[in-house]
């Protein structure tokens, strides 16, 4: 990119300074003609000189006027192209994600009115755990539609809401949560998988972390750091992973965290612990 802005300078100053050089080499050619036939008349000659230093200025600088005016008008079309493209774009972009993100709703809307009509606990959690995740993708078109910038959306805010539809599903309103969120922000790209990491880790915690006597605390910690990382960690009091522990759930979060190039950590301290940690772009860059 660096070198064709390189070169499309280049080129704009050769289209200005050639012509200019070219003139000035005609000029030095046969200006100077005209002052022959007055080599024995000074003052004649003088008041040429002076005349044609003035007229030299004069249309050198109507050339250079009409070179730099062509060039700056050819730059402003190109740039008002630009941004018109852009534009259109933007609008495109806003409108797919706004399309999107009403047929997650219309796909939630019928899974839950199919939960009404299901007989089986297994059966019940499967349609909870799909609501959940269209719920989490949902939620990050919804948010990057309504965003002031489209590319990107504040994790912190969107982990929030995640869980609180997450007790809505799961009517978990005994499960008490912390949070300890920086700010952080993802790209659209970032957002979804990010979402659906946080669900899974997040669905775990409400169903399995169990303490002792019933006590239910998940604590959602969310970490920015200045090399462009973010750090997801979701922590339970509940019994803990069973050792080699290869469910659905931590195969799609595997998958999920190499989707977002992070890494993924699993383990046991005094209740389950989930982390993701996984670098982040920043919105625009390729």
């Amino acid at each position: 990119m660096r070198e064709v802005k390189r070169r499309s300078i280049f080129i704009s100053a050769i289209r200005i300074v050639l012509p200019y050089l070219a003139l000035g080499a005609a000029w030095i050619l046969f200006s100077d003609r005209l002052l022959l036939g007055l080599i024995d008349k000074p003052k004649e000659l003088l008041a040429l000189s002076v005349a044609k230093g003035w007229l030299y200025v004069l249309i050198t600088g109507m050339l250079l006027f009409a070179l730099v005016y062509g060039e700056l008008r050819q730059r402003a079309i190109l740039e008002a192209s630009l941004r018109d493209g852009l534009g259109e774009k933007g609008a495109l972009l806003a409108e797919l994600n706004h399309r999107v993100k009403n047929n997650l709703q219309v796909i939630a809307s019928i899974l839950n009115l199919e939960s009404e009509s299901l007989v089986g606990e297994e059966a019940r959690d499967l349609n909870d755990r799909t609501r959940a995740r269209i719920k989490a993708m949902h939620m990050a078109h919804e948010r990057l539609f309504e965003s002031a910038k489209i590319a990107r959306i504040e994790l912190g805010a969107y982990l929030r809401a995640l869980w609180d539809s997450l007790i809505d599903i799961y009517q978990a309103k005994s499960v008490l949560a912390t949070f300890e969120l920086e700010d952080g922000f993802a790209g659209a790209e970032e957002a979804v998988p990010f979402g659906l990491f946080a669900t899974e880790a997040m669905t775990n915690a409400i169903l399995h972390g169990v303490g002792p006597g019933g006590a239910r605390e998940v604590a959602i910690v969310l970490r920015s750091s200045n090399r462009g990382e973010i750090e997801l960690t979701i922590r339970d009091k509940g019994p803990g992973m069973p050792a080699g522990s290869d469910g659905l759930g931590s195969r799609m979060m595997d998958a999920l965290g190499a989707q977002l190039k992070g890494k993924v950590d699993r383990g046991n301290d005094e209740g389950a612990i989930v982390r993701l940690r996984f670098p982040v772009l920043e919105p625009g860059i390729a």
